[in-house]
């Protein structure tokens, strides 16, 4: 039962990470942790070890967790790897595109211009990594889909964290958009080209915002210090 319950709220409060509900440098108390899943504080602790061996958060003795940033230099190995993986997974869908899978990836392209207008960061990030794996799905190549599928946990990690994706709406919707052009018009060379360079252009940015979120909060706390 202890081993199911650690299974559960390690879960919980990844999910939780994740999808940016819980946000870097956010603490919490495993004594709050454990009123919030109605899961007793050893199973907490267990999964709490993983997700700090994990590298997601920080076990303080006597103060307790505190999310962690996403590592720069991990992030920078994730990004490039991306851009190289699906920049061929959009040069071999080009190859073998048709009617149906282009009215598909437009639909999803559609769907997150109206998410980004209404600011709804959790859909936005959603859509955008439908566009992204549909691409990936288009080049009919499962070994390749598989080796992108998993860096695409880390990056649901990276962008919500930080808000990412929220200050890269309308520069990330331009490049779909060129993306989705080069598809249409089955340009594998420019459609590679280009989303290679979108996900180095994202890399970029990610380093800039949480250059800044750091900057932030240290601002923060030197303020509450200021005052108290």
């Amino acid at each position: 039962m202890a081993e199911y319950l650690s299974g559960v709220a390690y879960k919980q409060i990844k999910d939780w990470i994740i999808s940016g509900k819980l946000k870097p440098g956010e603490n919490f108390s495993t004594y709050n942790m454990s009123k919030l899943l109605n899961i007793s504080r050893s199973p907490i602790l267990v999964a709490l070890k993983q997700l700090e061996f994990e590298g997601l958060l920080q076990i303080i003795p006597q103060v307790g967790c505190v999310i962690k940033y996403p590592d720069v230099e991990t992030a920078k190995q994730h990004f490039l790897m991306r851009a190289i993986l699906e920049g061929l997974a959009a040069e071999q869908a080009a190859k073998s595109v048709d009617d149906r899978d282009i009215q598909e990836l437009q639909s999803i392209y559609e769907d997150s211009k109206e998410a980004a207008s209404l600011n709804d960061e959790e859909e936005y990030a959603k859509l955008n990594k439908d566009f992204h794996l549909k691409i990936v799905q288009m080049s009919k190549m499962p070994i390749l889909q598989s080796s992108i599928d998993s860096f695409w946990e880390n990056f649901s990690y990276y962008s919500l964290s930080i808000e990412f994706l929220t200050q890269r709406f309308e520069v990330s919707l331009i490049e779909h958009k060129k993306i989705l052009d080069a598809l249409k018009q089955g340009d594998g060379t420019k459609a590679r080209f280009l989303l290679e360079i979108h996900l180095r252009d994202c890399f970029n940015d990610f380093c800039l915002s949480i250059t800044n979120s750091k900057f932030l909060e240290s601002t923060l706390k030197d303020d509450v210090k200021m005052h108290s």
